[in-house]
């Protein structure tokens, strides 16, 4: 199939799923904090303030789009980008809590700018239509890193498959219509941040590594996924580029320095991260309470089996299984050691975080899904042997399965909001 075919592909299955998770989200019915209509239909004053009121004068549009979607829900935290990006910078003067990664509300700044130009101060339903937009281009852009990555290394048609069990997946099921950087910012950041890197492995220069580097940092505004960095520099060390990996090191923090400088300097806003200051992460072992024998023992025997379970929740454990047995199969030791490289970074900034979670540890899928489709081919090879029929129904049979299963409420299922 030709590239654009496919590409054309992947946006009609990108729009499938898209609507398919407005009418059948993945929530909690039983989580007021959840009930979309609560924000964006709200007439109490005394509940809420005018100025936190999700419509802000289109009531009847956002009327007509929960009767429209009525089991839609909005994740409490997603609404502070929803008010932040309204009056994007100057809200963080108001609220700074994610003033850390603020590169998800200037995706929405960005979209927003013609209406700005052209009509004013959007209302916040208008903003939470702009944050959407930003998912679906981040989701295709991820797509489409993701499919240029996996045929370089296996093939087009891993490639492409590997690529639709990511759109039809439980994650992007559950996160497409969330307005918060806890999703498709995630998914892009992984994908586009290893393009980058193979990008540059491809044909090395000082030059290329720089530009990459920075841009590298730059996505690392978005979400501070600091596995990636820990994976790019033991591939470094390993082929011995230590000079690479230190200029690495150092390029990739530009950005955040000079963002936390602006922060300070313009805004006059602390810079900060909320997951560090209010929930010890990345910081804990700091402390001394931690290092009692018993705790400390405990921490770090429980990392391999919480990260394990998460794991398999995060892909609702088939795909994790076949994968395994793909790695398993496969004759290039390179290939695996990138693989268990990759998971093992993973590992690491969860046990740094000290905290394990399916959504979280589902951002390992570049290596899940690729080495899944390997395993499945395995396994129909092997069911060949006996009948060429069986080993296609088993073969399209179960990727089909998994496409079915993953569009589940994974939170009816009770894995999402598992936290070890």
């Amino acid at each position: 199939m030709k590239k654009r075919y496919l590409f054309s592909l992947f946006f009609l299955a990108i729009v499938f799923q898209f609507f398919y998770s407005l009418y059948y989200p993945a929530n909690q019915p039983d989580n007021p904090c959840q009930l979309g209509s609560e924000y964006f239909l709200v007439k109490d004053l005394e509940k809420i303030k005018n100025e936190y009121n999700a419509s802000s004068g289109d009531l009847s549009k956002t009327d007509k789009f929960f009767k429209t979607f009525p089991d839609y829900r909005v994740i409490c935290d997603s609404m502070s980008y929803v008010l932040q990006s309204r009056n994007w910078p100057e809200s963080y003067k108001e609220r700074s809590l994610y003033v850390d990664h603020p590169l998800y509300d200037i995706f929405a700044t960005l979209i927003l700018s013609p209406y700005r130009l052209f009509v004013g101060v959007p209302s916040y339903a208008i903003v939470f239509g702009s944050l959407i937009a930003a998912n679906l281009l981040m989701l295709f852009a991820a797509v489409w890193f993701f499919y240029e990555l996996t045929a370089r290394f296996f093939s087009n048609k891993v490639a492409a498959t590997s690529s639709l069990l990511l759109i039809f997946s439980p994650f992007v099921h559950t996160m497409v219509t969330q307005p918060t950087s806890s999703g498709m910012m995630e998914i892009f950041v992984v994908a586009a941040s290893l393009w980058l890197f193979f990008d540059y492995a491809k044909k090395p220069s000082w030059r290329k590594l720089a530009v990459n580097s920075l841009l590298f940092g730059s996505l690392m505004l978005g979400k501070q996924i600091f596995a990636l960095s820990l994976f790019f520099i033991i591939i470094a060390l390993k082929h011995k580029k230590i000079k690479e990996a230190a200029a690495f090191m150092f390029l990739q923090l530009v950005p955040t320095a000079l963002w936390a400088i602006y922060v300070k300097l313009v805004l006059g806003v602390s810079f900060y991260s909320a997951n560090v200051t209010g929930y010890e992460q990345g910081s804990w072992f700091l402390k001394v309470k931690y290092w009692e024998l018993y705790k400390m023992s405990n921490i770090v025997l429980s990392a391999l089996p919480n990260f394990t379970i998460t794991l398999l929740f995060g892909f609702l454990v088939v795909p994790v299984v076949l994968s395994v047995y793909g790695v398993y199969k496969m004759e290039d030791k390179k290939k695996a050691f990138y693989y268990w490289t990759f998971l093992l970074s993973f590992l690491a900034l969860f046990f740094a975080m000290k905290y394990y979670r399916p959504s979280l540890s589902f951002l390992v899928y570049p290596a899940i899904y690729p080495t899944a489709v390997l395993g499945l081919a395995e396994v129909r090879r092997l069911a060949a042997k006996r009948s060429e029929l069986a080993g296609k129904v088993i073969y399209y049979g179960i990727l089909i399965a998994l496409i079915f299963f993953s569009s589940l409420n994974v939170y009816k299922l009770g894995v999402w909001d598992l936290v070890l």
